[in-house]
Protein backbone atom coordinates (compact mmCIF):
# COMPACT_ATOMS: atom_id res chain seq x y z
CA UNK A 1 0.00 0.00 0.00
CA UNK A 2 1.32 3.60 -0.50
CA UNK A 3 1.98 5.73 2.13
CA UNK A 4 -0.81 8.28 0.90
CA UNK A 5 -3.25 5.52 1.72
CA UNK A 6 -2.00 4.57 4.46
CA UNK A 7 -1.92 7.95 5.97
CA UNK A 8 -6.05 8.11 4.94
CA UNK A 9 -6.50 5.04 6.37
CA UNK A 10 -5.46 6.21 10.03
CA UNK A 11 -7.45 9.40 9.25
CA UNK A 12 -10.46 7.83 8.86
CA UNK A 13 -10.10 5.19 12.02
CA UNK A 14 -8.98 8.43 13.89
CA UNK A 15 -11.39 11.56 13.10
CA UNK A 16 -10.46 13.73 15.88
CA UNK A 17 -7.03 13.26 14.25
CA UNK A 18 -8.50 15.20 11.11
CA UNK A 19 -7.78 18.66 12.74
CA UNK A 20 -4.47 18.74 13.89
CA UNK A 21 -2.99 16.58 10.78
CA UNK A 22 -4.68 19.62 8.25
CA UNK A 23 -3.33 21.84 10.38
CA UNK A 24 0.10 21.22 10.66
CA UNK A 25 0.31 19.32 6.79
CA UNK A 26 -2.11 18.66 3.74
CA UNK A 27 0.34 16.89 1.17
CA UNK A 28 -1.40 15.00 -0.40
CA UNK A 29 -0.83 15.45 -4.20
CA UNK A 30 -4.24 17.72 -4.54
CA UNK A 31 -7.40 15.58 -6.68
CA UNK A 32 -10.14 16.56 -8.36
CA UNK A 33 -14.06 14.91 -8.73
CA UNK A 34 -16.47 15.94 -11.36
CA UNK A 35 -19.86 16.38 -10.16
CA UNK A 36 -23.39 15.42 -12.22
CA UNK A 37 -23.63 18.71 -13.70
CA UNK A 38 -20.25 18.51 -14.59
CA UNK A 39 -18.15 20.74 -12.62
CA UNK A 40 -15.12 19.68 -10.51
CA UNK A 41 -14.13 20.34 -7.50
CA UNK A 42 -10.94 19.86 -5.43
CA UNK A 43 -11.00 16.63 -2.97
CA UNK A 44 -8.83 16.35 0.09
CA UNK A 45 -9.15 15.33 3.97
CA UNK A 46 -11.49 18.62 4.94
CA UNK A 47 -13.90 17.31 2.46
CA UNK A 48 -13.76 13.29 2.28
CA UNK A 49 -16.19 11.00 4.04
CA UNK A 50 -15.34 7.36 3.79
CA UNK A 51 -14.64 6.95 0.08
CA UNK A 52 -16.52 9.78 -0.97
CA UNK A 53 -16.28 13.61 -0.95
CA UNK A 54 -18.51 16.87 -0.77
CA UNK A 55 -18.84 19.43 -3.25
CA UNK A 56 -18.84 22.82 -1.92
CA UNK A 57 -21.16 24.12 -3.98
CA UNK A 58 -23.96 21.61 -4.51
CA UNK A 59 -23.37 19.98 -1.10
CA UNK A 60 -24.07 16.64 -2.70
CA UNK A 61 -21.37 13.98 -1.99
CA UNK A 62 -19.74 11.26 -4.69
CA UNK A 63 -20.04 8.56 -4.72
CA UNK A 64 -23.48 8.75 -2.88
CA UNK A 65 -23.12 7.69 0.62
CA UNK A 66 -26.06 7.44 3.06
CA UNK A 67 -25.05 9.77 5.61
CA UNK A 68 -25.52 13.06 7.99
CA UNK A 69 -21.94 13.70 9.01
CA UNK A 70 -20.94 16.27 6.17
CA UNK A 71 -24.36 18.65 7.31
CA UNK A 72 -22.72 21.84 8.45
CA UNK A 73 -25.10 24.03 10.29
CA UNK A 74 -26.72 26.26 8.10
CA UNK A 75 -24.97 29.70 9.00
CA UNK A 76 -21.31 28.13 8.19
CA UNK A 77 -22.88 26.03 5.28
CA UNK A 78 -24.56 29.34 3.60
CA UNK A 79 -21.19 31.34 4.60
CA UNK A 80 -19.24 28.18 2.58
CA UNK A 81 -21.18 29.22 -0.34
CA UNK A 82 -20.55 32.63 -0.08
CA UNK A 83 -16.63 32.24 0.24
CA UNK A 84 -16.65 29.58 -2.78
CA UNK A 85 -18.42 32.28 -5.09
CA UNK A 86 -15.54 34.74 -3.90
CA UNK A 87 -12.89 31.69 -4.36
CA UNK A 88 -14.09 30.84 -8.13
CA UNK A 89 -14.04 34.56 -8.89
CA UNK A 90 -10.63 34.61 -7.54
CA UNK A 91 -9.57 31.75 -9.22
CA UNK A 92 -10.28 32.47 -12.63
CA UNK A 93 -8.69 35.89 -12.43
CA UNK A 94 -5.42 34.40 -10.79
CA UNK A 95 -5.78 30.97 -12.81
CA UNK A 96 -8.08 31.34 -15.37
CA UNK A 97 -11.06 28.81 -16.42
CA UNK A 98 -9.33 25.39 -16.69
CA UNK A 99 -8.25 25.81 -12.47
CA UNK A 100 -10.15 24.10 -10.02
CA UNK A 101 -10.84 26.37 -6.72
CA UNK A 102 -12.61 24.89 -3.60
CA UNK A 103 -13.55 26.08 -0.05
CA UNK A 104 -14.51 23.76 2.70
CA UNK A 105 -15.07 25.25 6.35
CA UNK A 106 -15.25 23.25 9.63
CA UNK A 107 -17.23 24.27 12.77
CA UNK A 108 -14.41 23.76 15.43
CA UNK A 109 -15.16 24.59 19.38
CA UNK A 110 -13.06 27.98 20.01
CA UNK A 111 -13.13 28.96 17.06
CA UNK A 112 -15.24 31.74 14.79
CA UNK A 113 -14.31 28.92 12.06
CA UNK A 114 -12.10 26.50 10.16
CA UNK A 115 -11.42 26.88 6.13
CA UNK A 116 -9.81 25.10 3.52
CA UNK A 117 -8.88 26.98 0.20
CA UNK A 118 -7.29 24.97 -2.56
CA UNK A 119 -6.37 25.44 -5.98
CA UNK A 120 -5.32 22.45 -8.32
CA UNK A 121 -4.13 23.88 -11.77
CA UNK A 122 -2.43 21.09 -14.54
CA UNK A 123 -0.23 22.51 -17.15
CA UNK A 124 0.37 20.99 -20.71
CA UNK A 125 2.07 21.79 -24.01
CA UNK A 126 3.32 25.07 -23.36
CA UNK A 127 6.47 26.75 -24.61
CA UNK A 128 9.80 25.17 -22.62
CA UNK A 129 7.28 22.92 -20.37
CA UNK A 130 6.34 19.20 -21.26
CA UNK A 131 3.61 19.53 -18.35
CA UNK A 132 3.46 20.85 -14.99
CA UNK A 133 1.12 21.11 -11.99
CA UNK A 134 -0.04 23.93 -9.82
CA UNK A 135 -0.99 23.18 -5.72
CA UNK A 136 -2.09 25.31 -3.33
CA UNK A 137 -3.53 25.11 -0.13
CA UNK A 138 -4.54 27.76 2.70
CA UNK A 139 -5.52 26.56 5.74
CA UNK A 140 -7.30 29.12 7.82
CA UNK A 141 -8.17 29.50 11.87
CA UNK A 142 -10.84 32.25 12.12
CA UNK A 143 -10.74 33.32 16.11
CA UNK A 144 -13.70 34.70 17.75
CA UNK A 145 -14.14 38.43 17.42
CA UNK A 146 -13.52 39.91 20.88
CA UNK A 147 -13.29 43.92 21.42
CA UNK A 148 -14.23 44.24 17.54
CA UNK A 149 -10.80 42.47 16.45
CA UNK A 150 -10.40 38.12 15.29
CA UNK A 151 -7.08 36.48 14.86
CA UNK A 152 -6.56 34.79 11.63
CA UNK A 153 -4.12 32.43 11.20
CA UNK A 154 -2.82 30.77 7.69
CA UNK A 155 -0.57 27.60 6.67
CA UNK A 156 -0.21 28.10 3.26
CA UNK A 157 1.73 25.70 1.36
CA UNK A 158 2.79 25.84 -2.77
CA UNK A 159 3.33 22.89 -4.39
CA UNK A 160 4.55 22.68 -7.72
CA UNK A 161 6.36 19.99 -10.24
CA UNK A 162 7.16 20.12 -13.94
CA UNK A 163 8.77 18.57 -16.61
CA UNK A 164 10.15 20.95 -18.80
CA UNK A 165 11.29 19.90 -22.84
CA UNK A 166 13.88 17.06 -22.37
CA UNK A 167 14.88 17.46 -18.71
CA UNK A 168 14.33 15.58 -15.34
CA UNK A 169 10.90 16.36 -13.48
CA UNK A 170 11.49 18.19 -10.72
CA UNK A 171 9.03 19.58 -7.84
CA UNK A 172 9.59 21.91 -4.91
CA UNK A 173 7.09 22.79 -1.95
CA UNK A 174 7.29 25.59 0.01
CA UNK A 175 5.49 26.69 3.01
CA UNK A 176 4.45 29.71 5.17
CA UNK A 177 2.65 30.86 8.17
CA UNK A 178 0.92 34.06 8.67
CA UNK A 179 -1.03 35.52 11.69
CA UNK A 180 -2.38 38.65 11.86
CA UNK A 181 -5.10 40.75 14.49
CA UNK A 182 -7.75 42.74 12.59
CA UNK A 183 -10.42 44.02 13.07
CA UNK A 184 -14.34 43.16 11.98
CA UNK A 185 -16.27 45.82 11.94
CA UNK A 186 -18.51 44.09 9.11
CA UNK A 187 -18.83 40.24 10.59
CA UNK A 188 -18.64 37.70 7.57
CA UNK A 189 -17.91 40.78 5.36
CA UNK A 190 -14.97 41.33 7.16
CA UNK A 191 -13.70 37.75 7.03
CA UNK A 192 -13.93 37.47 3.60
CA UNK A 193 -12.26 40.73 2.85
CA UNK A 194 -9.46 40.24 5.72
CA UNK A 195 -8.72 36.39 4.10
CA UNK A 196 -8.98 37.22 0.46
CA UNK A 197 -6.25 39.89 0.95
CA UNK A 198 -4.37 37.69 3.16
CA UNK A 199 -3.68 34.89 0.64
CA UNK A 200 -2.89 37.28 -2.20
CA UNK A 201 -0.46 38.74 -0.35
CA UNK A 202 1.11 35.01 0.41
CA UNK A 203 0.39 33.14 -3.07
CA UNK A 204 2.59 36.45 -4.51
CA UNK A 205 5.68 36.00 -2.27
CA UNK A 206 5.41 32.15 -2.41
CA UNK A 207 5.30 32.25 -6.39
CA UNK A 208 8.34 34.58 -6.09
CA UNK A 209 10.12 32.07 -3.40
CA UNK A 210 9.92 29.22 -5.61
CA UNK A 211 10.84 30.68 -8.52
CA UNK A 212 14.02 32.45 -7.19
CA UNK A 213 14.63 29.52 -4.12
CA UNK A 214 13.12 26.37 -3.69
CA UNK A 215 13.61 24.87 -7.18
CA UNK A 216 17.27 25.96 -8.02
CA UNK A 217 17.58 24.33 -4.88
CA UNK A 218 16.06 21.71 -5.65
CA UNK A 219 17.92 21.24 -8.53
CA UNK A 220 21.77 22.07 -7.50
CA UNK A 221 20.72 18.84 -5.33
CA UNK A 222 19.90 16.52 -7.63
CA UNK A 223 22.66 18.04 -9.96
CA UNK A 224 24.65 17.37 -6.94
CA UNK A 225 24.00 13.51 -6.40
CA UNK A 226 23.74 12.64 -10.14
CA UNK A 227 26.92 13.29 -11.25
CA UNK A 228 26.84 11.31 -14.81
CA UNK A 229 26.55 13.45 -17.59
CA UNK A 230 24.04 12.64 -20.47
CA UNK A 231 25.38 10.61 -23.61
CA UNK A 232 27.24 13.34 -26.43
CA UNK A 233 27.15 16.09 -23.82
CA UNK A 234 30.97 16.18 -24.04
CA UNK A 235 31.79 16.25 -20.10
CA UNK A 236 33.79 14.04 -18.69
CA UNK A 237 32.61 11.16 -16.78
CA UNK A 238 32.19 11.77 -12.78
CA UNK A 239 32.21 15.36 -13.40
CA UNK A 240 29.12 17.31 -12.55
CA UNK A 241 27.14 18.49 -15.70
CA UNK A 242 26.51 22.27 -16.83
CA UNK A 243 23.58 23.77 -15.03
CA UNK A 244 20.50 24.47 -16.60
CA UNK A 245 18.70 27.76 -15.91
CA UNK A 246 16.06 26.17 -13.59
CA UNK A 247 14.74 29.79 -12.70
CA UNK A 248 13.88 30.12 -16.07
CA UNK A 249 12.29 26.95 -16.07
CA UNK A 250 10.42 27.97 -12.87
CA UNK A 251 9.59 31.28 -14.61
CA UNK A 252 7.73 29.68 -17.29
CA UNK A 253 5.65 27.61 -14.64
CA UNK A 254 4.48 30.81 -13.47
CA UNK A 255 3.85 32.47 -16.39
CA UNK A 256 1.98 29.29 -17.95
CA UNK A 257 -0.33 29.62 -15.04
CA UNK A 258 -0.64 33.77 -15.28
CA UNK A 259 -0.94 33.55 -19.31
CA UNK A 260 -4.07 30.87 -18.34
CA UNK A 261 -5.50 33.26 -16.35
CA UNK A 262 -6.00 35.76 -19.56
CA UNK A 263 -7.35 33.14 -21.55
CA UNK A 264 -11.31 33.80 -21.06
Amino acid sequence: ASISSVMKESLRNQPDALHEYSRNVLDFPLETLQESDGRFFVTCEYNRFGDSYRSPFSNNVYPPIDTDEQALSRPIRNLESQINEVWDAYRHHYYGKNAVGSVYLKEIEGLAFLACFLIHQDIVNEPRLNKGTWNSSHIVKVGLTMKGTAKYSIKSTVWISMTPSDETSLSARTTKETDELCPVPHGNASHLETIGKMIEKIEIDMRANLEYVNLPKTHDVVEGIRKEPRPGSGVPLGMPKPKTDVGAHAMALNQAVLQRSNKK
